[in-house]
């Protein structure tokens, strides 16, 4: 894969099928990576269009949802918070919130405009307390850590006996990912570093001392997008061309050249006619445990 003239690669482990980005980012890389990216929300803490802004809202008070069927109220740390959105309705629920990010900028509207206490170091080096936290959440967040392993052992660290590990990452072994090869949507490549299996995350999470309580392979937020997105991405529209019409503040590719006109056409008439099928194609992946994402809900065991 070609990213800025330069190519990348997915290396896959032999034993528990893991995939890593090679060449392996620098920290360098990375920063220079994520200074001019999407990953960044430009237009005061608004990522999307207006009604792509309300629907991401929605879908955040599901994520807490999900975490009070396990704790219903205490502290939580999310890693990795980008805009503060999950954050804002655990505390508006009654929940004391804590944060990190990758950086001041990406952090910028959480702490800012939120008033969140946000800290953009490393987790390991945060300066959180050990037994701290009631839940700890990674949500999409773990595939662009360049050390999954330790950030989890430090997680067993900072929770409470019996406290919560959300982690959600692309799953590698999805149907989706399978059938779309290159053109799968939540591949992205270089800012993902790891691409995992279920078992691979499974194996990490056990040998840090957590106990699996639940894993769910269907995700409103993530696995019908990735299939339509994908579909169109196997069409020959420009990569990922309707998100980045969705994004609030960011030009859409070659906007109002032929090609982009082209991109535009195509987009309109496919993305009716894909909604139904990608809603049709999550189903059938997550009844065959195939999600294109997972979720794993975990408690922290003593060792």
């Amino acid at each position: 894969m070609d990213f800025r003239g330069r190519t990348y690669e997915v290396q896959r482990c032999g034993n528990c099928g893991m995939g890593k980005t090679m060449p392996f980012p620098s920290d360098e890389e990375l920063e220079e990576l994520y200074s001019a990216s999407n990953y960044r929300d430009k237009d005061k803490g608004k990522r999307f269009i207006p009604p792509m802004e309300w629907l991401v809202g929605l879908l955040r008070n599901r994520r807490l949802r999900a975490i009070e069927r396990f704790i219903k109220k205490g502290t939580i740390l999310d890693i990795g918070c980008g805009r503060g959105l999950l954050l804002k309705a655990a505390r508006e629920s009654g929940w004391e919130v804590y944060a990190t990010e990758h950086n001041k900028d990406s952090a910028s509207h959480a702490a800012d405009i939120l008033g969140i206490d946000v800290r953009s170091d490393d987790i390991r080096n945060a300066g959180f307390e050990s037994g701290s936290f009631d839940v700890i959440s990674l949500w999409h967040v773990l595939e662009h850590l360049q050390d999954p392993q330790g950030v989890i052992e430090k997680c067993h660290d900072l929770l409470k006996p019996g406290g919560l590990l959300v982690i959600a990452v692309p799953n590698f072994a999805s149907l989706q990912a399978i059938v779309s090869g290159r053109h799968w949507f939540h591949l992205d490549v270089p800012y993902h570093l790891y691409h995992f299996k279920l078992h691979s995350l499974e194996k990490l999470i056990g040998r840090s001392g957590f106990r699996i309580k639940k894993v769910s392979h269907f995700s409103t937020e993530y696995n019908p997008y990735g299939f339509l997105q994908s579909m169109l991405n196997m069409c020959g529209i420009s990569n990922n061309f309707l998100y980045n019409v969705l994004r609030a503040g960011r030009s859409a590719p070659a906007s109002g050249g032929k090609g982009y006109m082209l991109n535009l056409l195509l987009t309109a008439v496919l993305t009716p006619v894909f909604i139904p099928v990608s809603l049709i194609l999550s189903t059938i992946e997550s009844m065959l445990s195939m999600g294109g994402t997972v979720q794993i809900f975990s408690t922290r065991e003593t060792r």
